[in-house]
């Protein structure tokens, strides 16, 4: 019997990039500086040889009709809201959002007629409404009873509970909200899974898991190790030696069966204005379709911002020891950029970090994006995960 799943986001310390010299687009990503060294053999306890093969599993947003994919075991399609209204916290399904097609039983048949599992995600990402659930015992029982009610109608295989932005203070009570879901669903229901972020030093919104306690209660961990951008700093969205990192330290906690890696299909574009003293001036996500069109006609449209290339300064320069692909340009106005990108062999030496470390799978951000030869490399390593434990 397994249990539920929690996706742990990471966080990533580099050297500034400026070092008091002038920034060099064309240059490499200077090491990691690690705050904490992680002692070697501190998490290999709970490394413990796998005897299921792994999980492939992506996201899906608000999807409709299943459309599946080569290797791809399980969609976890972004169905539910945890929103609050006057009379407080309520879950809300596609069906009342406005989707007037939502269908959550035909998606689900046709998804197992394709032997693929359907772990609907329940999305928390209002503060007002998850501390209004979390900390009032009737409305733990309440919304767990609701979502074991929809799970058991629509005929979900597990649940994944993506609850974002708490209070730390809510640690304890968002693990026994999680008790409460898994007692709800029932033992009919394969997995239930939670999505939390990485483990940091400092006490921010993102901390609010004890990932271990949380391990014990669900199937898996979701470790969401592809958040390398977001401080303060230019870095790629999951460099390789990041992803190992943030996952030793999550592996002293949670044994390796249970986690499911984090796996982005986008990239990052940091730019810096010039004349500018900050490292970068802005920050936006970006596409494979996106960079793709870059590279054809000179223009990056992305998020709502256009920029015009003047002068390439690279492009495609693999960056060591992150494995990631790196484009850069100066564009019209003489802001210097810098995008980085995944590509099929990144996400192929990503993907083989499931068999070094006998990880439970992977959890993929999200289905729809990435391009055909990421989505083959994918189904490549699913191919040799089943025959690691002697399924073809």
């Amino acid at each position: 019997m397994k249990r539920v799943c929690s996706t742990v986001i990471a966080c990533l310390m580099l050297a500034s990039l400026l070092g008091g010299c002038a920034w060099r687009p064309d240059s490499a990503l200077p090491d990691l500086k690690l705050v904490t060294p992680l002692p070697a053999d501190d998490w290999r306890h709970n490394v413990i040889p796998r005897t299921e093969p792994a999980l492939f599993m992506a996201w899906e947003y608000r999807p409709l009709v299943f459309e599946g994919r080569d290797g791809l075991d399980v969609i976890c399609p972004m169905w539910m809201d945890l929103v609050m209204e006057e009379d407080g916290p309520a879950l809300k399904d596609l069906s009342e959002m406005g989707y007037t097609s939502f269908d959550p039983v035909s998606f689900v048949s046709d998804a197992h007629a394709a032997g693929t599992q359907v772990w609907a995600t329940v999305v928390g990402f209002v503060p007002e409404a998850t501390a209004a659930v979390v900390r009032d015992p009737e409305n733990v029982a309440r919304i767990a009873e609701e979502i074991g009610r929809r799970a058991k109608a629509w005929g979900l295989d597990g649940i994944d509970l993506d609850f974002e932005n708490m209070d730390p203070d809510d640690t304890d009570r968002f693990t026994d909200f999680a008790r409460a879901v898994r007692e709800a669903v029932g033992d009919r229901i394969l997995s239930v899974c939670v999505t939390v972020p990485m483990a940091t030093p400092s006490r921010s919104p993102y901390q609010a898991y004890d990932r271990a306690a949380l391990a014990h209660v669900c199937d898996y961990v979701n470790v969401m190790t592809y958040d390398g951008h977001k401080e303060g700093v230019i870095a790629p969205v999951a460099g390789e030696d990041w992803v190992r990192y943030r996952l030793e330290l999550l592996l002293r906690d949670v044994p390796s069966p249970r986690i499911l890696l984090g796996i982005p299909m986008h990239g990052v574009d940091f730019w810096r204005d010039e004349g500018t003293e900050e490292t970068y001036t802005g920050r936006i996500t970006v596409t494979s379709a996106e960079v793709k069109a870059l590279l054809e006609t000179g223009t990056l449209s992305a998020a709502n911002r256009v920029f015009e290339v003047d002068e390439w300064l690279a492009r495609g320069v693999r960056q060591e020891p992150s494995g990631i692909l790196m484009y850069s340009f100066r564009d019209i106005e003489g802001s210097v950029h810098r995008i980085f990108l995944e590509d099929e062999v990144s996400l192929r030496n990503k993907f083989a970090l499931v068999r070094e470390y006998s990880l439970g799978g992977t959890a993929i951000w999200q289905k729809k994006a990435g391009e055909p030869e990421w989505w083959t490399a994918m189904a490549h390593a699913a191919e040799e995960n089943r025959a690691a434990v002697g399924l073809q």
